[in-house]
């Protein structure tokens, strides 16, 4: 397996979205598909130019992808779970950091708090509806360093 990527199915707003994240970490938009053609069979004049397809690279290995899901999945009446994202950060600073800056708009619903598996966590939900817990173990980091 060459990797496994999370697929963000965000209700309306999806460009939105990945310009945030793009702009959070420093990634690029690598591809961008619109609806052009009925890729789908779908037969609804009312999707073309609509975002078909978002590809976010933040670095070699780490991408996320994505789509609005209500272009696709509202319209067959099918209900996909969100994805909850984790991120283990290299510093307390960085946990901090992230955590502002997703909750900003969204909210916060598990204060950064110390856990006995994962050091310091904290979890929110970002102004799109996307789930993010955030984790940061001195431990683990200070292990990685020696």
């Amino acid at each position: 397996m060459k990797s496994i990527a999370p697929f963000l199915m965000i209700d309306k707003k999806c460009e939105t979205a990945f310009s945030f994240y793009k702009e959070l970490f420093n990634g690029s938009i690598v591809k961008l598909d619109n609806i052009e053609d009925d890729i789908l069979g779908l037969n609804k004049e009312n999707l073309k130019g609509k975002l078909a397809h978002i590809w976010l690279q933040i670095d070699d290995t780490i991408h996320i992808r994505g789509c609005n899901r209500s272009v696709f999945f509202n319209q067959h009446q099918i209900h996909l779970p969100f994805s909850v994202f984790i991120i283990d950060s290299d510093s307390k600073e960085e946990l901090i950091e992230l955590h502002n800056r997703l909750s900003y708009k969204g909210r916060s619903i598990l204060s950064i708090r110390p856990t006995n598996i994962y050091g310091l966590l904290c979890m929110v939900i970002d102004q799109f509806g996307v789930y993010w817990i955030i984790t940061y173990n001195a431990d683990l980091s200070n292990a990685e360093n020696t």
